[in-house]
């Protein structure tokens, strides 16, 4: 019987996928899918074991050369010191052995000296002492005679005579009323008849300011401080000056000739309301180039005579008491009262005391505290005793006792302070005349220097 032979190829074609798909079932299945790995930033580069070694050896070897470095530069040092010091104590020694060698000769000089002084001393006390074992000469003098001056007469002058000055011609009569001359000058004007006295020297008028001028453009030459009222009244005002120059004298454009200017003094009174001061004008000076000067308003000098040391001194002034004269005023371009600058200490001298005060009655009530009152049922009269701590109130008492002096103290000086309202110097102000000044020019006036008169030999003494 015959086989079919496509049998076959079906049996083996079956038998290799039955083959095929064992082998697919036991494969292992795939892998899961990883996740992406995060991105790490890059270790930075590290040195290697070798090179830190040889990096330590570096340094280590640096150390090692700086220290060797300072250790030879404190030697260098320590020597240097102590030859310093060796120097030191040679200078020392010189010094020391220079100075006992001056000493040494100073003491010797200084006793060579007292030796020398001793021995003029006892010259001189054997000279003393033999003038004084010896007779005086004959006629009773220092000078023996056979020189022509035993019958001299020795002129001593009087206690209370007079003197010249310095720079005056000396007058050989002696007298301080004449004029030098000789003694045959002397003797005929004793002998002549008393002349007339000569006519006086007349006052030469030069210049007339009315009542009611203003001097413009003065300038303050002090400060003006003026001092407030209390009670309405001032104690000691204080006293300013302005000085006005011959530009300011003019009149009309027409100078003066021979006047150099003009100096008034007044006093300032404050006011404290309108912070500014009002100045008084009381006295008045004017300065001629020649020397010559006139002066209003200020009290009168005179000579008294006045007992110096034993004597009587005739030259000596006084003044004599006469009331204030107001000359004038002075104002700004504001008005009379010049604006100026409030000084107090008020806040603070009010602030220490109402601390003192205070601080003194808490004191006294501390004490107070430490004591009870009792009041007698007889005479109603009231005692006081202490009977808490003794101590605190010892303590109270003494500070309320010291707080007091001080505010005591305070209150004292606080009388001689004053407040004030303070103007600058330089201030440019206007003086106003409630009197008129007849300017007047006295050839013999005073002067503020005579002596020209007494070079150049001019008929003039020292009373003019």
């Amino acid at each position: 019987m015959s086989v079919n032979k496509i049998l076959p190829l079906i049996g083996i074609a079956v038998l290799l996928g039955a083959l095929a798909l064992a082998l697919k079932t036991r494969r292992p299945p795939p892998p899961a899918p990883r996740p992406a790995k995060t991105p790490e930033a890059p270790a930075p580069a590290a040195d290697s074991p070798a090179d830190t070694v040889r990096s330590l050896t570096a340094r280590v070897t640096d150390m090692l050369a700086e220290n060797k470095r300072i250790n030879e530069e404190n030697e260098r040092l320590r020597k240097q010191l102590e030859e310093f010091r060796q120097d030191e104590e040679k200078i020392a020694a010189k010094v020391k052995k220079k100075l006992a060698g001056e000493l040494s000769k100073v003491r010797q000089e200084n006793q060579d000296k007292l030796s020398t002084l001793a021995e003029k001393l006892n010259q001189l006390k054997e000279s003393f002492s033999k003038q004084s074992s010896d007779k005086l000469a004959i006629g009773g003098g220092d000078i023996p005679d056979g020189f022509g001056f035993s019958n001299a007469i020795h002129w001593v002058e009087p206690l209370g005579a007079a003197t010249q000055p310095a720079g005056m011609k000396q007058s050989r009569n002696g007298s301080l009323l004449h004029p030098d001359g000789d003694e045959k000058t002397a003797s005929k004007s004793a002998a002549a008849p008393p002349q007339k006295p000569a006519p006086p020297v007349l006052p030469k008028p030069v210049y007339t300011i009315p009542a009611g001028a203003t001097l413009m453009n003065s300038t303050t030459f002090t400060a003006l401080i003026g001092r407030i009222p209390i009670g309405g009244q001032v104690q000691d005002p204080v006293k300013f000056k302005i000085l006005i120059g011959r530009d300011n004298l003019a009149a009309n454009g027409h100078f003066i000739p021979g006047l150099l200017g003009m100096v008034v003094v007044g006093t300032a009174v404050g006011d404290w309301n309108l912070a500014c001061v009002y100045g008084t004008i009381h006295y008045a000076l004017f300065v001629f180039e020649d020397g010559h000067v006139q002066v209003f308003g200020a009290p009168a000098l005179r000579a008294t005579p006045m007992p110096v040391n034993g004597r009587l001194n005739q030259r000596t002034n006084t003044m004599i008491n006469q009331p204030r004269l107001q000359l004038g005023w002075i104002s700004d371009r504001f008005g009379n009262c010049i604006p100026g600058r409030r000084v107090t200490n008020a806040p603070a001298y009010l602030a220490a005391r109402v601390g003192l005060m205070g601080a003194a009655a808490a004191a006294e009530a501390a004490a107070a505290a430490q004591t009870t009152q009792t009041t007698s049922a007889v005479g109603g009269v009231s005692q006081s005793t202490v009977t808490g701590k003794q101590g605190r109130f010892i303590l109270g008492r003494m500070a309320s006792g010291g707080i007091r002096e001080i505010d005591r103290y305070l209150q004292e000086r606080m009388g001689q302070s004053f407040d004030a309202i303070y103007v600058p110097i330089g201030k440019n102000v206007a003086v106003h005349l409630d009197v008129s000044l007849l300017v007047d020019y006295r050839p013999n006036g005073r002067m503020l220097d005579h002596r020209a008169q007494y070079q150049s030999g001019g008929n003039h003494d020292w009373l003019d």
